[in-house]
């Protein structure tokens, strides 16, 4: 977002604290280097009912089979959405409740299936999709979000259901939301009821893209101090693990950014997480995630504080 998206991070901590900032994800990652598993198939043998599999932006070739439900989530850390496919060999869809989000899905040209699909109740949305006739489903399943979402779209902010940008999509948006009037039908048993009528890209939607940068140092008993910036009416809003840190204050630093200060209590791995709405309202319009890592150095006492502001590369100046 234009307004928030931009993160001023201060640490009220000694002068050599290194911070930075990125999203709390969970479970399982997928990358060509540096993430827990090279492939999908890889991921997706050893996952759990229910379990996600995240993505960085990297292009992931079909020829996998998500036998298990798992949740497959794209994210772009900024190079772009991840893709799936490319290969020419079909992403194979055979156990019920798969989700699959954040992609752009691709297919070589002598290719004619991408996704086939051979169970029901799955749910694919906030992907960029190439032609309806290249899918193939044995089942119904949805093809958009279970509830309506926050996004901004042509400078403006809505509160829709989203499915997919699908590049055969002919159908009209008389109100300029950027969700299609008419639905996409795929097959008789499948249709995109909230088609979108541009590239995921071209919304902007809480979640949807990766925040760079690493973890909170922190130590028991030393405050240190998160800073967002703010416009207008909306306010940053932050839940904690009560137990892990204690929220000492919150105050405004002029007119357009919040201050928030916590004292960490003990020591472990928690997170600080925040979304940016109306405080009379549900409708979200960013949101951001903090890694918090807490040292206990026992016996010392924080007497005076120093706000340290940071580089762009995360580094006290």
């Amino acid at each position: 977002m234009a307004g928030a998206g931009r993160i001023i991070l201060l640490i009220a901590l000694i002068a050599s604290t290194q911070v930075s900032i990125f999203p709390s994800l969970a479970n399982l990652s997928v990358c060509p280097g540096g993430c827990d598993y090279p492939t999908v198939q890889a991921a997706v043998n050893v996952a759990g009912p229910n379990e996600t599999i995240w993505f960085n932006s990297s292009n992931c070739p079909g020829g996998f089979d998500l036998d298990r439900n798992v949740t497959l989530r794209g994210l772009d850390s900024g190079r772009g959405r991840p893709t799936l496919g490319m290969n020419g060999e079909p992403i194979v869809i055979s156990a019920d409740g798969v989700t699959i989000r954040g992609f752009k899905l691709e297919q070589m040209a002598n290719s004619t299936v991408l996704l086939a699909i051979r169970s029901r109740g799955n749910r694919i949305y906030l992907n960029d999709m190439p032609y309806g006739s290249r899918i193939i489903s044995a089942g119904q399943c949805f093809w958009n979000s279970s509830q309506p979402i926050n996004y901004q779209y042509n400078g403006a902010t809505y509160q829709r259901y989203m499915g997919n940008f699908w590049m055969d999509y002919s159908g009209r948006d008389e109100n300029g939301d950027g969700i299609g009037d008419q639905p996409m039908v795929i097959d008789s048993h499948n249709k995109d009821y909230y088609p979108l009528m541009a590239p995921v890209s071209s919304y902007s939607v809480p979640g949807e893209m990766k925040e760079t940068g690493g973890i909170i140092k922190a130590r028991v008993g030393k405050p240190f101090v998160i800073t967002l910036k703010c416009r207008g009416a909306y306010k940053w809003f932050l839940d904690f693990d009560y137990h892990m840190v204690r929220q000492d204050s919150h105050e405004m630093e002029g007119e357009d950014i919040e201050v928030f200060t916590f004292t960490p209590l003990k020591a472990g791995k928690t997170e600080v997480a925040g979304v940016y709405r109306q405080p009379w309202g549900n409708i979200v319009t960013d949101t951001k995630g903090f890694k918090v890592d807490i040292s206990n150095d026992a016996g010392i006492v924080l007497t005076t504080r120093e706000a340290v502001r940071l580089d762009s590369r995360g580094v006290a100046k």
